[in-house]
């Protein structure tokens, strides 16, 4: 599961920062194929009009599948972050959480550790790796 910086990293980032990233995934799963993906809340964070054909690219050519946050989603999200004493702020990483959680096990890859793991506290299936 990739969040706003490990999409963007992939998206904006140098061809080594993106090769860095594959292969760190590819080491965590122990080269074993996984899905590649993210939220479409993570989206709202990168898409800005300006750099969009990047992100877009980014999510093709690495097969990156986009989870919607349904009601269920984002209810779960809610309560994630009351539990980590977090104000909507923390929004997409709440919604980065529970679709990790709803595809359990599961890493998520983050430049935003600390919040990630706050949320991610109560989910022993969900593993935080930094970027």
């Amino acid at each position: 599961m990739l969040d706003a910086e490990a999409l963007s990293r992939l998206a904006h980032g140098r061809r080594s920062q993106q090769a860095e990233l594959i292969a760190a995934v590819r080491s965590m799963t122990d080269g074993v194929e996984v899905d590649v993906l993210t939220s479409s809340a993570v989206l709202a964070e990168l898409l800005d009009g300006k750099r969009d054909a990047g992100v877009w690219s980014a999510l093709r050519r690495h097969q990156v599948a986009r989870c919607e946050v349904d009601d269920d989603v984002a209810t779960r999200a809610g309560h994630l972050l009351t539990e980590a004493d977090m104000d909507s702020s923390n929004a997409v990483d709440a919604f980065v959480a529970v679709t990790a959680a709803l595809r359990s096990p599961a890493i998520v890859v983050t430049g935003d550790v600390a919040d990630l793991r706050a949320l991610t506290a109560d989910l022993p299936d969900v593993t935080v790796y930094s970027i």
